[in-house]
């Protein structure tokens, strides 16, 4: 598995982006130290009838703290747009490729998990700095557009929940009076406690989405029509699997690629059609690198790697970090609170992406 670094321009952002020959990293279950660990393709879902209105495009959550560019979309989304609200029920399209078992569609609304508020991905405790995923994109793809008089920083996590590392992160940042958005891959949402996920919610953490399937043959294979037609189903029956879990009202309104929307071409059918569902992809513009092939080794050298991508992309005053909390991170949870300490000292806020 051969991988190699370079950066990439995003619009004037300086990003670092890995491309590989078998793999990409941020992707658990090619990442070497995850060889054990589960993988992350196979039947399971079930989802609320999605059936997208054509007329509007749902309006990603947005506190009435956050600071958001003038024009951009704001409000909650309304009850019984975009499925939000409605019976879960397995969607339209065919179920991606996933080793989870077949998810059994309840067919009914699910009641929503305690900490959860209707039509968002968080809880009330986030509402004064949750951000919408298309403003944090923006932000990202055109660093003029940022806020000149603050600095804001995602920490995110990919690849999970899990027990372990999700719990350990958490402890962290509640340690730290931090907060995170976790992209998760959806069937591993049934992997976990109900009541770790309510107690993420509760601190003001948000639960995206990293995809259904994390199956890149069945993601980006083929056609830009094969991969808008493939990543728009993976996230039907994602944000399905979700609300089975979290509940009817559960909606996010941003995505994860695996691998990194950076990281592959001909996606702008693709946009198109998550932009129809109010969702926008999420990069990163710096990173802890525990999922490079030549991951830093140490505790301080995590900590490094975090500064020295930041000033890679110009010191930007909004920061997205990538991180992991699934299988093999371990040295992850022990990088965080010094991440968090020196983030803090910095003069970062920390937000979250709705």
């Amino acid at each position: 598995m051969a991988f190699a670094f370079s950066r990439k321009t995003m619009a004037g952002a300086v990003v670092l982006v890995t491309t590989v020959s078998m793999a990409i990293a941020g992707c658990a279950n090619s990442d070497p130290e995850s060889a054990s660990s589960p993988s992350k393709s196979s039947a399971s879902a079930a989802q609320s009838s999605l059936q997208p209105s054509k007329s509007s495009v749902a309006k990603p959550t947005v506190s009435s703290g956050a600071s958001i560019p003038a024009g951009m979309p704001s409000g909650a989304v309304p009850s019984g747009t975009y499925g939000v609200g409605a019976a879960v029920t397995k969607p339209n399209c065919p179920e991606p490729p996933s080793n989870y078992s077949p998810f059994q569609a309840p067919g009914t609304v699910v009641k929503d998990i305690d900490g959860l508020e209707p039509g968002t991905n968080h809880g009330t405790a986030a509402d004064k700095y949750a951000y919408p995923a298309s403003v944090v994109n923006q932000w990202l793809q055109k660093p003029s557009t940022q806020p000149k008089n603050k600095k804001i920083v995602f920490v995110t996590f990919d690849d999970g929940p899990t027990t372990k590392f999700t719990g350990e992160q958490l402890d962290n940042l509640e340690k730290a009076g931090a907060r995170a958005t976790f992209f998760m891959i959806a069937p591993q949402i049934r992997d976990v406690n109900k009541n770790m996920l309510t107690r993420s919610l509760k601190m003001g953490n948000a639960l995206a989405i990293h995809s259904y399937s994390h199956d890149y043959k069945y993601l980006y294979h083929g056609s830009a029509a094969d991969k808008a037609k493939h990543i728009s189903c993976d996230w039907d029956w994602a944000i399905a699997q979700n609300r089975a879990v979290l509940g009817s009202d559960y909606f996010s309104s941003a995505f994860r690629h695996p691998g990194g929307h950076m990281s592959w071409s001909n996606l702008s059918q693709s946009d198109a059609a998550l932009a129809k569902r109010g969702v926008s992809w999420i990069d990163w513009n710096a990173m802890s690198g525990d999922a490079d092939v030549q991951r830093p080794t140490t505790v301080p050298g995590y900590l490094e790697m975090v500064k020295k991508s930041i000033k890679e992309s110009d010191n930007p005053n909004v920061v997205v970090i990538l991180n992991h909390d699934t299988f093999g991170k371990q040295m992850t949870a022990e990088a965080m609170p010094s991440i968090l300490s020196w983030l803090k000292s910095q003069g970062y806020e920390f937000g979250v992406i709705s």
